[in-house]
C-alpha cells in the first residue's frame, strides 16, 4: 500500500518516513479484509462450480479441475504447462 501511494503521491523519502506509521497502522486491517474476502470468493467460486459440474463434458470437468487447482496453488512454475492442461488457446483472448 506504501508504496503504491508513495509511487502514485511522488512521496520524498521523508514523507515516506513520516508516513510509515499511519501505514503500518493500517496493513493489518487491510490484511484481514484481503483474506475476507478471499474465503467469500472461495464459497463462492465452489458454490459457481458445483452448480455447472453436472453440465460439463468429463472433459471439460478435467480442465474446471485444474483450473481450480491453479486458482488455490498458483501458477505451475513451467507457463508452458497452463496451455498444456487448459489447451493453446487458453487466456488468448487476453493477449
Amino acid at each position: 500500500m506504501s508504496d503504491m501511494l508513495g509511487r502514485m503521491l511522488s512521496l520524498t523519502d521523508a514523507q515516506k518516513t513520516q508516513l510509515r506509521p499511519y501505514f503500518d497502522a493500517v496493513q493489518p486491517q487491510f490484511d484481514a479484509a484481503n483474506q475476507r474476502a478471499r474465503r467469500d470468493e472461495d464459497v463462492l467460486l465452489k458454490q459457481l462450480y458445483s452448480s455447472i459440474r453436472p453440465l460439463l463434458t468429463s472433459q471439460q470437468q478435467t480442465k474446471l479441475d485444474a483450473f481450480e487447482a491453479t486458482r488455490i496453488e498458483g501458477p505451475p512454475s513451467n507457463p508452458v504447462g497452463v496451455g498444456v492442461m487448459f489447451g493453446k488457446d487458453f487466456g488468448g483472448a487476453l493477449q
